[in-house]
């Protein structure tokens, strides 16, 4: 049992005051009459499952706080630079758009605007 307290990374006077307090509450339930054995153990699976509830706990706060940082250090460099970056890359957008989307818009017009009852070799001679 030493070994298992031992292994807790915390003080020892702050588990022992943990068991005493969980060893109160089970022993004073009405319900529960068990072996003392089972009762120890009871507290020590317990003791065990908080102490990796609380491992589980920071490594997710750490993480978190990578995140945070990580998005920071984003945000400060994008706050960083001159002005005319964000108006170059406005325009190379809508250049780029542009070509795509113009030759593709004009294709659904002239499909659009295609009588029904013209041949596929009227189409062709259009283009």
């Amino acid at each position: 049992m030493w070994h298992l307290l031992r292994s807790a990374q915390c003080k020892p006077s702050s588990i022992i005051d943990a068991i005493e307090r969980d060893l109160q509450d089970f022993i004073s339930k009405p319900e529960t009459v068990v072996e003392e054995d089972n009762v120890v153990q009871t507290v020590i699976d317990k003791a065990i499952d908080d102490r990796k509830t609380a491992q589980e706990d920071r490594r997710v706060a750490q993480e978190e706080q990578k995140k945070f940082q990580a998005r920071q250090k984003v945000l400060k460099g994008l706050s960083d630079q001159p002005p005319w970056v964000n108006y170059a890359a406005a325009f190379t957008a809508s250049v780029i758009s542009t070509l795509v989307v113009h030759p593709l818009d004009t294709l659904k017009t002239r499909l659009m605007s295609k009588p029904k009852n013209e041949s596929e070799d009227e189409v062709s001679e259009v283009k």
